[in-house]
């Protein structure tokens, strides 16, 4: 298997190696993306629940 000091180095000389960073810097920046997006899509649709739900109280209460 050899010394972890050493598998450590091994990986941050490899050619493959930034490209795998930069893959997950990547992913990362994708993913916050994601999340940003639902977090103010989930604020409009409660918005739209919270209309439809007091359309309906309003109109089976009176």
């Amino acid at each position: 298997m050899g010394n972890p000091n050493q598998r450590v180095s091994d990986l941050l000389r490899a050619e493959d190696g930034p490209t795998a960073v930069e893959y997950a810097i990547l992913l990362a920046f994708i993913a916050i993306g994601v999340l940003a997006s639902f977090a103010g899509f989930g604020d409009k649709m409660e918005a739209i629940y919270l209309t439809i739900f007091g359309a309906l109280t309003a109109a089976f209460a009176g």
